[in-house]
């Protein structure tokens, strides 16, 4: 019988990402009569790109990797497969992404170096490798390097290169390649007519560049007048957009075109039935108009009827259709002229969808609004929203895991901090001494994932290995040995990891392609490959080929399936597989009546499962009231769970289970002795009660008898049992409510603060000019307490040379006080005092971006009573946008 007390559940990035961003529209199957959707939209935001296409979504991460969720019919997710993903799952073999661009059904991105590769849908030849084979991994496009701008329109692609070329390739049906004929093709063609091209944009079939002196041209199908020459005429070579001659960025929609000026307005053409043109009628327009009261547009994005602006100051302005709630102003009645996106300030980023909309605020939060039948707003519920709703998102801190003793958290950057037991080495940090405080992981960067057994832990890193450590007797560490480790060993043969959980001697991951493998103890079937032998290497799990998420308990494990069932495999004495009988299994059978399920989390021998409509049905042991549902008696099928709703993340203990609610309020229920609800009692209850001080959760992990939360601040608590210090808190005391983990919020610990600028952004027409310029790194202690120990300076500098650097603090000095290369200063910072490192250098004309990587990090400080108000902020050339980043004490 499995031991009672050694279990982990929790909540992995991945699984939160399969609530966000999804931004998905419906993409038309025909070149010709194609549904009003929305065109490819890219945003360049401070944790990385965000790009929209007609049915998926994906995202740039810190490191460069992309991930991809959505529509897969084509293989334009990138992991291998043509499955459907509602999280996001690895795009496999690039790395070192600058720029995405998502079209219809396929998917295109420039590495840096300027080399281009596109997966996914090929009818047309639009993956530009000389085929018309589809591919569900990227493909290089032969002949180009150089790349500095990519756009993907339904059926075709184009990309400039540095020498000024524009070459396109793909379907030609209209002449949207602008080569001047209709003829497809499979390989890149030049674009007659256009040099220089710093901007591009693409929709269903037409196409539109900004050149040299920001001169907009347009070229392809016209049937709304969306080339804006004056004609409803389609042209196979550019046309020149009628008195558009100093364009700074230009976005096309389904059938009407928007750019923004130097000037600051914005101008918009073509189909206007829904007054997606912003001048106050409903009548197309073949040439540009002014779209009503907008005089200071910094970024701009299209959908498929409405369209939307970022203004100085951060706030943003749509106008158009709205039936949806896509405005963001609160209503559903449509506009033909801007209204203002409700409750945002400091928008960086800006993208569009289908029927929806998204932003990165002050460069961290990403909030959306409109649209949500496919959980595009990422908030965890499928209701629409008239107004901008929070999602989690790749870059974001609070990914947590807790083991029996331990509990473990990625911080941003991709590092993990793990605290309490260690006698085994599951803290990572080359020893075996516990701390009641969070230590470093050994040799982890990337981390994406977490998951943590009795005594050992693993992380999903880069493009989906699998790395563990700590206990390994029974292989759970996967290295195909039975030594202990107290540092991270890669497992052996994973690849392109999605989801992780680890039992209290196994672990299981879901791959890209659907698939599982789980290694270690194997008594009950737990390892699902249909035997009962322990493996140290990974084993296939048998039958599973369409899974996205997996959980593990005392001696079963589950997953949730792409169509939404469920299936679990191994211990079942309490019914907890769910499938009506207290019979073992060593292969996945299917849980009775499950088939809306998002996620699962299992304790020790009971499992939950979150619907979609932010329901929950739990089965197996109830002995402790663990289901929540105001009794004790157990079943072998699911139960719903009639006493809470709007739950949008799930976690369950040993014999306690916790929820997250949409708002952020959280509620535990179960057995509570060492005060694991966090209600301040020690009273088992068979209802959920509200953890007291937790008012704003974005994650959970529920471990034996503890349970920790991250808040919206980046700050993270911890409550109950905490023998070990897996707390966090710097104590061994049990605590029936929350406590503030030392040293979070972690979402400041190695902020990066990451301003990447396409060339249309840096305003090239009016110019950054060769010779210096420079950046500066502003940090500034707006809080009641004096930070010891910062340090603040930069990891990567892109398009400057020749750097050198100095740093000035109002009292005391840095150290060093200046340099050459990149900085690493390190000062002290009073209340209400700040810092500036400056960066100077010389503009290298070669690069297509300019890139600036900063951190912050305050390890040592006394914890500051009013977290949150303090802020990082770069200030970059005058056509560079500078990022916010609050709360890094």
């Amino acid at each position: 019988m499995p031991r009672r007390h050694r279990t982990i559940r929790g909540t992995s990035l991945i699984q939160l990402l399969g609530m966000c961003f999804a931004l998905m529209g419906a993409a038309g199957a025909m070149p010709i009569g194609k549904s009003e959707v929305d065109g490819p939209a890219i945003a360049q935001g401070g944790v990385g790109s965000i790009a929209a296409g007609s049915g998926h979504a994906c995202s740039l991460t810190d490191s460069g990797g992309v991930r991809c969720w959505g529509t897969n019919s084509s293989g334009q997710l990138g992991n291998g497969t043509t499955s459907d993903s509602n999280i996001a799952v690895a795009v496999l073999g690039i790395t070192d992404v600058t720029v995405l661009s998502l079209g219809g059904r396929h998917t295109c991105a420039i590495e840096d170096g300027g080399a281009v590769w596109c997966w996914g849908d090929n009818s047309y030849g639009q993956l530009g490798n000389g085929t018309t084979n589809a591919s569900t991994t990227p493909v290089a496009v032969p002949g180009i390097s150089g790349a500095i701008a990519i756009t993907t329109g339904d059926w075709h692609t184009c990309a400039s290169v540095t020498d000024g070329t524009l070459l396109c390739w793909g379907g030609n049906f209209q002449g949207q390649l602008g080569n001047g004929t209709s003829n497809s093709s499979a390989t890149p063609v030049p674009v007659i007519g256009v040099s220089g091209a710093t901007v591009l944009t693409a929709n269903n079939a037409h196409t539109c560049a900004i050149s040299t002196g920001g001169i907009a041209k347009c070229w392809g199908g016209n049937s709304s007048g969306q080339l804006g020459n004056g004609t409803t005429t389609s042209s196979p070579i550019p046309v020149p957009v009628t008195g558009m001659i100093n364009a700074t960025s230009i976005q096309a929609g389904i059938s009407h075109t928007c750019a923004t000026t130097e000037s600051g307005t914005v101008q918009c053409w073509g189909r206007n039935a829904y007054g997606q043109l912003g001048n106050g009628t409903t009548t197309n327009s073949s040439t540009p108009v002014e779209v009503a009261g907008i005089s200071n547009a910094a970024s701009l994005a299209t959908g498929a009827i409405h369209s939307c602006v970022i203004v100085t100051g951060g706030t943003i302005k749509c106008w158009g259709g709205n039936a949806f709630g896509q405005l963001g102003n609160g209503t559903t009645i449509g506009s033909t002229t801007p209204t203002t996106v409700m409750g945002i300030a400091g928008a960086s980023a800006l993208a569009a969808g289908s029927f929806q909309s998204c932003v990165i605020v002050s460069g961290l939060e990403t909030q959306c609004w409109g649209d949500n039948s496919h959980g595009q707003l990422g908030n965890g519920t499928s209701n629409n929203s008239t107004t901008p709703v929070p999602v989690a998102y790749i870059g974001q801190g609070g990914v947590l895991a807790a083991g029996t003793n331990h509990t473990c958290t990625i911080v941003v950057g991709g590092t993990v901090q793990c605290w309490g037991a260690n006698e085994d080495g599951q803290l990572g940090n080359n020893s075996n001494s516990s701390s009641a405080t969070p230590v470093q992981v050994s040799n982890i960067s990337g981390a994406i994932a977490l998951a943590a057994g009795y005594s050992h832990t693993c992380a999903i890193v880069g493009a989906g290995n699998v790395m563990c450590w700590g206990k390994n007797a029974s292989g759970q560490l996967g290295n195909g040995t039975t030594i202990d480790s107290a540092i991270p060993l890669q497992v052996a043969g994973i690849v392109g990891g999605i989801s992780l959980a680890a039992g209290p001697y196994h672990t299981c991951v879901v791959l890209g392609d659907g698939t599982a493998s789980c290694w270690g103890s194997n008594g009950f079937g737990q390892l699902g490959n249909g035997s009962s032998s322990g493996s140290s290497s990974p084993v296939v799990v048998s039958g599973i080929g369409s899974a996205n998420s997996v959980t593990a308990g005392g001696g079963h494990t589950c997953a949730t399936m792409v169509n939404g069932t469920a299936q679990c495999w191994g211990w079942n004495a309490s019914g907890q597989l769910g499938n009506g009988t207290f019979t073992n299994s060593n292969t996945p059978v299917p849980v009775a009546g499950i088939n809306g399920a998002t996620a699962l989390s299992a304790g020790y021998a009971h499992t939950c499962a979150l619907e979609a409509s932010g329901t929950l049905q739990c089965w197996g042991d109830n002995g402790a009231g663990q289901f929540g549902n105001g009794s004790n008696a157990g079943s072998a099928i699911p139960v719903a769970i009639a006493s809470i709703d709007d739950v949008n993340a799930l976690a369950a203990g040993d014999f306690h289970t916790c929820a997250i609610q949409d708002g952020g309020a959280m509620q535990c229920w179960g057995y509570n002795v060492s005060g694991q609800l966090g209600s301040g009692s020690h009273l088992t209850s068979y209802s959920p009660v509200l953890v007291n001080g937790v008012n704003s959760a974005t994650a959970l992990a529920a471990g034996d008898a503890h349970t920790c939360a991250t808040e919206s601040s980046g700050m993270l608590k911890c409550w109950g049992k905490n023998d070990f210090g897996e707390l966090g808190d710097g104590t061994s005391n049990i605590y029936p409510m929350p406590q503030i983990v030392v040293g979070s919020p972690f979402v400041a610990n190695n902020v990066t603060v990451r301003v990447v600028q396409q060339a249309h952004s840096q305003a090239s027409t009016s110019g950054i000019p060769n010779g210096s310029t420079g950046f500066d790194v502003t940090v500034l202690n707006a809080g009641s307490t004096d930070l010891l120990g910062l340090t603040a300076g930069a990891t990567r500098v892109r398009g400057l040379v020749n750097l050198s650097w100095t740093c000035s603090v109002p009292f005391g000095s840095c150290s060093p006080e200046s340099g050459a290369g990149l900085p690493a200063a390190q000062f002290d910072l009073a209340a209400g005092a700040s810092a500036t490192i400056s960066l100077d250098g010389t503009i290298d004309s070669s690069f297509p971006h300019y890139v600036i990587d900063a951190y912050v990090t305050n390890p040592n400080s006394n914890p500051d009573p009013f977290p949150g108000d303090n802020v990082a902020h770069v200030n970059t050339p005058s056509s560079i946008d500078g990022l916010f980043y609050s709360d890094f004490d």
